[in-house]
């Protein structure tokens, strides 16, 4: 038998794997077509589970509504191809996230090679493969699986946790066991006297790491217990380096180990909390029995519990108050209300010996939140309880925010106000609702404007770059044109594109109400794939791309976006009826390519049409921003709606208007708009 070697794969709490095939596909191919395998020619597949797995990490597929439960000992098996050699399309599948504790599995892709008397070619077409004989040898399942995972298997691991990877974290007990006992310890001892609460804190470590060293995996796999874990490493050993802030040889000894070594730092608390309020979007959990350690998670047939190993550790009112802003700051209002008055409970309740000063801002971001829903009587009221706690607070919102609501009667009474601000501050909340509308699809276009949309082949004929290629364009608006090319980029060329983004020193990330992402830049002429790409684009356009215009990659994780702009910049106050022409980016189109699906929002919205684009993997979006005059066309304004699940990765190429005097020469009248040509 020809197969690959074993692979031992471990998911942590979030690990997944995406849906895919065992096999390449070509691209486009669908349930019904026959086609062959272009890589990866893996008859079939076998998955032993090495572990169970507490909740979430089922094995599924999707076009069979199947989905398997790993059960430790138990192994999966089906084939990839039909006896015929077609990929079978159905054998798509998927490894559904782990909610809590881990999942690990050892795969054997079983290769076509040497089966030829094994499984002869069938020939009907359609024919399956179907399991001839049963396994006849008796052996223990788990003491073999044992043998092979600790001895043979090239072992891949892949974890992913609130952005502090499982790996990192399990190394950090190992680091903090010998940083207490080597460092610590030594010195407590050369200064008993002096240091009598530093060796009291050291013992409480101590005592802390041999609990949760015993057994890793469980704790690193429930989400407070990771916090927590973060926490301790952060809180704790900011502690102890001022202990002994009087030794300075000694402090910068320990610091050197601690930075050497890797041990986590403060931005990690930050991402774990963050990565606890993600959490919360995708799976719906009781806050409050989570920040006693508890998870409390419903199956379709029966409901789970799950408690942190620590089960005296609970998350404190600051902790609350942590995540509660961190939701705060991706906008998740509710879930940061709820959050903070979890925080608030706990502060009330004496826990931990709470200050003035945080009991004051849990109760300032309580009014903040309740602000941002409009519930403005709440907001008033948490805003004056802070005032009384901590009267010398110098929270950058406490005076705004108080001035604001004590004027909120004003704001509000259209009597005062005279008839253009009314409409000012009228239209301004319409767009906004509609914007979010159309961003959570409630908002579709016109049947009329619908009807006349198309999907045609562009007109490749007397083009010689595309003439064996069949460009598919779908219309989403006319005049202004705004289409998507379906299949433009190729699997290998996104993956290209990606590894390119990792090697790439231009990054930048953008953390504010316009933009949040995280940005690189391509050069078009580093790669051969990306001077392929860019010669397309021309091709479809009809555009001059000779002039260097570098590839912008964004990456959108959870809650990413990108507010409403125009690509070409329109002077300040310029509306939609205004004739205008850019007094900065003088980007004649826009050419989006889609290296990603998302799970859930992104979508790519133009307001003023009421056009929506979903986006698709391996598709493109192209429209113009400027009219065939010159002139800004001011129905191209969009936006990049929030992620809701999953993240968006997209390469935009902005087109300069400059070196286009050929290909798209200047209409005589003054609202003409630049079309598509070459169709068919």
């Amino acid at each position: 038998m020809s197969a690959d070697s074993y692979n031992a794969i471990k998911y942590g709490v979030g690990g997944h794997y995406a849906y895919h095939y065992d096999v390449v596909a070509p691209n486009g191919a669908t349930v019904g077509d026959r086609v062959y395998a272009q890589d990866l020619k893996r008859v079939a597949t076998w998955i032993n589970y090495l572990s169970d797995v507490d909740a979430g990490g089922d094995t599924i597929f999707p076009k069979l509504n199947v989905a398997i439960k790993p059960m430790k000992g138990a192994a999966l098996f089906w084939y990839n191809l039909k006896a015929s050699g077609y990929v079978d399309m159905y054998t798509l599948h998927g490894g559904c996230p782990v909610l809590v504790g881990a999942k690990w599995i050892a795969t054997k892709w079983i290769l076509d090679a040497r089966q030829e008397f094994r499984k002869p070619c069938a020939l009907d077409h359609d024919q399956y493969n179907l399991l001839d004989k049963y396994l006849r040898t008796s052996f223990n399942m788990k003491q073999l699986m044992c043998i092979f995972v600790i001895f043979f298997l090239p072992i891949n691991i892949f974890v992913n946790c609130f952005d502090a990877n499982f790996s990192k974290l399990g190394t950090s007990l190992y680091i903090e066991n010998f940083l207490i006992k080597n460092y610590v310890n030594k010195y407590v001892e050369s200064e008993e006297q002096r240091l009598s609460q530093l060796r009291q804190l050291s013992q409480q470590l101590l005592v802390l790491n041999e609990i949760t060293a015993k057994d890793v995996d469980t704790y690193l796999g429930h989400p407070i217990g990771v916090y927590l874990l973060i926490k301790r490493m952060v809180n704790e050993w900011q502690e102890i380096q001022q202990f002994i802030t009087t030794d300075r040889q000694w402090l910068r000894s320990l610091s050197d180990q601690m930075t050497n070594l890797k041990l986590i730092y403060t931005h990690d608390l930050t991402k774990a909390a963050r990565g606890i309020s993600r959490l919360l979007r995708a799976y719906p959990l009781d806050i409050q029995l989570l920040a006693t350690g508890l998870i409390k998670y419903n199956t379709n047939d029966k409901q789970l519990l799950f408690r942190n190993i620590l089960s005296d550790t609970n998350l404190t009112a600051s902790d609350c108050y942590l995540i509660g802003k961190q939701s705060y700051d991706y906008k998740d209002y509710n879930h940061s209300i709820q959050w903070l008055e979890v925080a608030l409970m706990s502060a009330d309740n004496g826990v931990n010996g709470v200050s003035d000063e945080l009991r004051a801002d849990i109760l300032q971001y309580l009014s903040l939140s309740y602000y941002k829903i409009h519930d403005y009587n709440r907001a008033m009221d948490f805003m004056i309880q802070s005032i009384f706690k901590n009267p010398n607070s110098k929270h950058k919102h406490s005076k705004e925010l108080t001035l604001k609501l004590m004027k909120m009667k004003d704001e509000y009474n259209f009597e005062n106000q005279t008839e253009e601000e009314i409409h000012k501050q009228s239209h301004g909340n319409k767009f906004t609702a509609h914007v979010r509308d159309l961003c959570r699809g409630h908002i579709s276009l016109d049947q009329s404007i619908r009807f006349q949309l198309k999907c045609y082949h562009l007109n490749t004929t007397e083009i010689p770059f595309l003439r064996l290629n069949r460009i598919k364009v779908e219309e989403m608006y006319k005049r202004p044109d705004i289409v998507v090319i379906h299949d433009f980029i190729s699997e290998q060329e996104i993956q290209t594109i990606r590894l390119l983004v990792q090697l790439s020193h231009q990054h930048s990330s953008h953390d504010s109400n316009t933009l949040l992402a995280d940005v690189s830049q391509l050069n078009n002429t580093n790669h051969p794939v990306l001077r392929g790409v860019t010669q397309r684009i021309s091709a479809i356009t009809g555009l001059n791309l000779r002039q260097l215009s570098d590839y912008h990659v964004f990456k959108y994780n959870i809650g990413g976006h990108y507010a409403i702009h125009y690509d070409a910049l329109p002077p300040a106050n310029a509306t939609i009826t205004d004739d205008v022409y850019a007094v900065d980016m003088n980007r004649v189109a826009t050419y989006m390519i889609y290296l990603s699906d998302v799970s859930a929002g992104g979508l790519t919205v133009f307001p003023y049409l009421n056009v929506t684009i979903t986006p698709t993997k391996g598709s493109a979006l192209f429209w113009y921003n400027l009219k065939s005059s010159g002139l800004i066309d001011m129905r191209t304004l969009h936006t990049g709606c929030p992620v809701l699940v999953g993240s968006k990765l997209v390469a935009t190429k902005w087109i300069p208007e400059s070196g286009q005097e050929f290909s798209k020469s200047c209409a005589l009248q003054k609202h003409q708009d630049h079309l598509l040509e070459n169709k068919l």
